[in-house]
């Protein structure tokens, strides 16, 4: 067999490799949202209500259906990037999208550098924005006895629950290893070399 053919069946098998791993963890992101907005929602809120105080740019009503199916996106992502070839690689990396900028300004920014949506006026829309005392509050009622692993920021009300903090890094290892099998998709074959 030429060390081409070789080289070539390697680097299929790395790309593969990443493209599986990438799956692995977008589908354990998706079963995980679909479980947490379908049967543990927080607190005794319907997805509706919840929805009403945050005034999404959806309606509430809209914003709930999109919720309680948002985890299909993940498993839509993991689908995608199962497949190896460039274009599903880079669409799976769209639909997750949801899953970086959710966590990052809902939970690790507030945390770690007291800005984001509850700094913001915890609302998606300017007429329904309420001050930071009122959105604290608005945090501890409903996230304030979560369980969680790491420790309040001093002076940072806002803390990262047990679920964005276990979330997290599968939703960075989706992106590194789908960024990784794409680097291997997208280079260029060598050059046919038959060995001696």
């Amino acid at each position: 067999q030429s060390t081409w053919g070789v080289h070539i069946q390697d680097r299929k098998r790395i790309k593969m490799k990443y493209s599986s791993l990438a799956a692995f963890c977008w589908f354990i992101v998706g079963v995980e949202q679909l479980y947490v907005w379908n049967y543990s929602f927080p607190g005794d809120k319907n997805h509706v209500e919840f929805w009403t105080t945050r005034q999404s740019i959806l309606s509430a009503h809209g914003m709930s259906l999109v919720m309680k199916y948002v985890g299909a996106s993940a498993i839509l992502a993991a689908v995608l990037v199962a497949t190896g070839k460039i274009k599903a690689i880079l669409a799976s990396c769209l639909c997750s999208v949801f899953f970086i900028y959710g966590p990052l300004y809902h939970y690790w920014l507030p945390h770690f550098f007291g800005w984001g949506f509850w700094y913001n006026g915890a609302a998606y829309t300017p007429d329904k924005k309420v001050d930071q005392a009122t959105a604290f509050k608005l945090f501890e009622d409903e996230f304030g006895q979560d369980a969680r692993i790491l420790p309040r920021v001093a002076g940072h009300p806002i803390f990262v629950d047990l679920e964005h903090t276990l979330q997290m890094p599968f939703v960075l290892l989706g992106y590194i290893f789908a960024f990784l099998a794409l680097m291997e998709a997208s280079r260029k074959r060598p050059e046919k070399i038959k060995s001696k």
